[in-house]
């Protein structure tokens, strides 16, 4: 959940848009939910002027104030595959571009800014498997 809303930029994770879910008949056993409520996800309240200057910051929830604080709290990254991500600045491209209230560069700027978040969690998930190993193999 903190590495999609890290690589989404949403903002409005808090304590009501996640949790668990348990088996209902026999009421043992979590497991995780499918995220929901991206809706202030992919820098929805900046500016193009904010995005183009360098790497936008915005506060994160509910762990902690900053995106960079939150994503440290990540250890185990052995799940994560950076090829899975292969095409989806393309996909954030279409689906913004399908707004007709966001502009070309806007769109751009998007992108851009969450090129960036990947390389922020590619970089975090080579140092976690350099220090913690055995978690995968990511270049």
């Amino acid at each position: 959940m903190i590495v999609a809303d890290h690589l989404m930029a949403n903002f409005d994770r808090h304590t009501h848009n996640f949790g668990l879910i348990r088996n209902v008949e026999a009421l043992d056993g979590y497991r995780a939910p499918p995220l929901f409520d991206h809706g202030c996800g992919f820098y929805s309240r900046a500016t193009v002027e904010e995005l183009l200057v360098g790497r936008y910051l915005w506060e994160s929830h509910p762990f902690r104030r900053y995106p960079s604080q939150q994503l440290a709290l990540v250890e185990d990254m052995g799940w994560y595959d950076p090829q899975r991500l292969d095409g989806f600045l393309d996909e954030v491209v279409e689906v913004l571009a399908e707004n007709p209230g966001a502009d070309g560069r806007f769109v751009e700027a998007v992108r851009g800014q969450t090129a960036k978040q990947i390389e922020t969690v590619n970089d975090l998930a080579a140092e976690r498997c350099a220090v913690f190993g055995g978690f995968g193999q990511v270049p």
